[in-house]
């Protein structure tokens, strides 16, 4: 006899039998026969039903095909390569696997007896008929999660067809079979199920999953504002945690990641500790999010979604060098790609005009002193030729041609006429500097420095306009190399050390020669002396004295010692310090723009800016902001103030108005203007015309400058010119090898565009330095996932 014959002769003994034993049941209540033999025979039926579902089990163990045995085998294959929108874990009859409480049986086994003592023998039927029903349901519902679980689709669908026909709890019995249909992409039967069990949902209104089948059906039908009501307020305890995490998923819908985050909190397991880490890390508790993903890693260590978002929460930890680390799982030959993919942007803080107005007093412009830097850099002195050292040369040529030694007599005069030949073009340059056109003043310098590579101050004036112009790569260079050729001058040191620190350069050697230098320095007076050594002090990072003194031990009338001044109240938020460092160079360069607005900014230091911005929408238009030259020709610090004291003022739609008139009328470089322009639209994110104009400077006009490509790389990016922001951030990159914003911006475009090897090359770079970025950001591309 076939194995087939066996089992189905089998299957009508066991159902024979519990036919027979439920009428001996009921026969035997009904004529008051021995009560205590009805309750053995229930428990015997109990039992036929166990050994049958067993029965079940094995035969279907035992006829399953190789196909069968291997979806068995691993349960996870379809997962990965097709990902439903329905959850198998929010099956309903998957919390059925475990019968009801034995507490709750014996209750309704005494209130039946109860009743049947007091003469109500119908009514005690109906209970023990109940249990009966419950037995079989249970039986169905355990038999078809299971073969779900095997991923018997076919075979779960025809059992709880079956549940369905024999009116066994209608509604949890469709929505598994909507599940199952599901699975095997038949949609057509998945909204037929759907329907049924959504028709079928108010039967099930006494039964204590009601509030989450409720939940769950609304949930698949998309209505989600009313699925979230019964599952938060559910009509029992017993599904609490299937309640959570489905509430927990709504209000993530809603983009309530605070809400999400707490309901998953609530019924967490360590199997949903990664969705939790991913939710910690949406509501920005970063921390949070790493220890909860590296607590999922420590039992799923090969999980790729896990290693993937631990690598993403370290980058937003600044933790760039883990990053890499992680990223390596992804970079090897065959290797899978990333489960996340990312979009590179920018930092929407950086544009929140609520939060500029918080900050704006504490804003580190890209590095904790760089603002202090810049304003130094700005009020430094231009060094000129020294005129006693060419009547000095003249002297000694005179001197040898008495003594009758031509040869070298004719030396000193040619040193002389070199001299004085640098020194001349040295004050064509600095005519140039002082009517505000440092690109003019720079090109000057630098046909000189091709020439005479050994003149100190050429090479400290090229770094000083570098610094104005906000290169302090190159900044850096040429104040070293002026320091190198003469160490008496401790300012060409000193400016090589904070041109250094704000491109993350290492500046311990030079500090170090400067210590021993001052040593062997013949200063002007003491004053000069103790403000140098402060100055020195200050760009160490150690406690400086002279950043603490009033106005009245400042005796020199240089504004590099009130600019000093300035910063070091800034740095005390000492406002009425900052008032009388910052009048003290309004009265010295009174027509001055950003001297007149950091000497407004000062008068309002410390001042809720929503408060002041009407007043300075009338200072933009008709107060002392009204020369503009600087802005146009000048360095990038008097553009970075201007545009962005626009910006927080909700000035910066006038003073775009403004600066496209100038250009309409520019008859002379333009450069300056469209580099203002430029950085307002940015500000203003208006993105496609940023772009155009940083394009139109870096190919039209040949500003090549390592800022200018920089911020066209950020409005690239802003505008979703991915392969264009790649080629200026490399040009960035290779032209400043310490730029730190371009590496970081360049290693997310390329984990974006899934080349992981230079991303992690570029994250390993950025590493221990400290580096917080100003401008870029990145999220998650949930594209992908939509479309799922």
């Amino acid at each position: 006899m076939k194995f087939e014959q066996i089992k189905d002769r089998i299957k009508s003994f066991f159902l024979s039998q519990i036919r027979a034993i439920k009428s001996f049941s009921k026969r035997n209540i009904q004529t008051g026969e021995n009560k205590i033999a009805s309750y053995v025979v229930l428990v015997l039926l109990g039992s036929i039903i166990v050994f049958y579902l067993v029965f079940t089990l094995i035969t279907s163990e035992t006829n399953a095909n190789p196909k069968d045995i291997q979806i068995q085998s691993t349960p996870n294959q379809e997962k990965t390569d097709f990902t439903p929108s329905v959850d198998e874990k929010q099956l309903v009859s998957k919390s059925l696997i475990n019968p009801a409480p034995s507490g709750e049986l014996s209750e309704m086994i005494q209130k039946a007896n109860i009743l049947y003592n007091n003469g109500r023998v119908e009514d005690a039927l109906e209970i023990f008929d109940k249990l009966a029903l419950y037995s079989q349901s249970l039986a169905n519902y355990n038999l078809g999660v299971i073969k779900i679980t095997e991923g018997q689709y076919k075979q779960a669908q025809e059992i709880f067809q079956k549940a369905i026909n024999g009116g066994d709890d209608v509604a949890i019995s469709a929505l598994n079979a909507a599940y199952v249909a599901y699975k095997q992409n038949n949609l057509k039967e998945f909204n037929h199920f759907l329907n049924l069990a959504n028709s079928q949902l108010f039967n099930s209104i006494n039964t204590p999953f009601y509030s989450y089948l409720y939940g769950v059906i609304s949930y698949y039908n998309k209505n989600y504002f009313e699925s979230l009501s019964p599952l938060l307020n559910p009509n029992s305890p017993d599904y609490q945690k299937q309640n959570d995490l489905l509430a927990s998923k709504m209000f993530l819908m809603f983009d309530d990641d605070y809400n999400a985050l707490e309901y998953l909190k609530k019924s967490a397991s360590e199997e949903d500790y990664l969705a939790l880490g991913m939710l910690y890390a949406r509501n920005g508790e970063y921390e949070q999010a790493r220890n909860t993903i590296v607590g999922f890693l420590q039992t799923h260590p090969n999980n790729l979604e896990a290693i993937n978002a631990l690598e993403l929460v370290n980058l937003k930890l600044r933790d760039y060098e883990e990053s890499a680390r992680l990223l390596e799982t992804f970079s090897k030959e065959n290797a899978p790609k990333l489960p996340f993919k990312i979009i590179t942007g920018l930092n929407e803080d950086l544009f929140d005009i609520n939060i500029a107005q918080q900050n704006f007093w504490n804003r580190k412009f890209e590095h904790r002193q760089s603002l202090q830097y810049k304003i130094l850099f700005y009020y430094a002195p231009y060094k000129v030729f020294d005129s006693k050292e060419v009547f000095q040369i003249l002297s000694e040529g005179d001197f040898e041609w008495g003594a009758g030694r031509i040869d070298e007599s004719q030396d000193s005069y040619v040193r002389s006429q070199t001299i004085s030949k640098i020194n001349r073009d040295i004050a064509n340059g600095l005519k140039e500097v002082y009517v505000g056109d440092l690109r003019k003043a720079l090109k000057i310098f630098l046909e000189n420095v091709k020439t005479y590579s050994q003149h100190s101050v050429l090479y400290y004036d090229i770094g000083l306009i570098y610094a104005q112009l906000g290169d302090f790569e190159k900044a850096y260079s040429y104040f070293s190399r002026a320091y190198h050729l003469n160490n008496k001058d401790i300012l060409a040191g000193i400016f090589a050390m904070m041109s250094g620190q704000l491109v993350y350069q290492d500046t311990s050697r030079i500090a170090s020669s400067i210590a021993l230098d001052f040593l062997n320095i013949t200063f002007k007076n003491d004053y000069e002396r103790a403000f140098m050594s402060d100055l020195f002090e200050h760009a160490r990072g150690g406690m400086p004295t002279l950043m603490n003194m009033g106005n009245e031990d400042l005796q020199s009338d240089k504004s590099l010692y009130y600019a000093y001044g300035a910063i070091g109240a800034m740095a005390n938020a000492d406002r009425a310090k900052i008032i009388d460092f910052f009048g003290k160079l309004k009265a010295m360069q009174p027509q001055d723009l950003a001297t007149n607005i950091l000497y407004e900014m000062a008068q309002n230091f410390g001042m809720n800016l929503k408060e002041v911005s009407l007043k300075f929408s009338k200072t933009f238009r008709k107060g002392t902001f009204s020369n503009l030259h600087s802005l146009y020709y000048g360095g990038a610090l008097v553009r970075e103030l201007y545009i962005y004291l626009a910006f927080v003022t909700g000035n910066l739609p006038y003073v775009i108005d403004q600066l496209q008139e100038k250009l309409i009328s520019e008859e002379e470089s333009p450069n300056g203007t469209m580099q203002a322009l430029g950085l307002a639209y940015i500000y203003n994110k208006n993105f496609e015309k940023a772009f155009a104009t940083y394009n139109t400077l870096i190919d039209g006009l040949k500003e090549d400058d390592v800022r200018t490509k920089f911020l066209g790389a950020v409005s690239a990016i802003g505008a979703g010119h991915y392969n264009n922001a790649v080629v200026l951030l490399q040009i960035s990159k290779l032209d400043s090898i310490a730029s730190l914003e371009s590496r970081y911006a360049l290693g997310l475009l390329y984990q974006q565009t899934g080349n992981i090897k230079s991303a992690m090359s570029l994250f390993s770079g950025i590493a221990n330095r400290g580096f917080v970025s100003e401008f870029f950001d990145f999220k998650i591309d949930t594209s992908d996932l939509l479309e799922q």
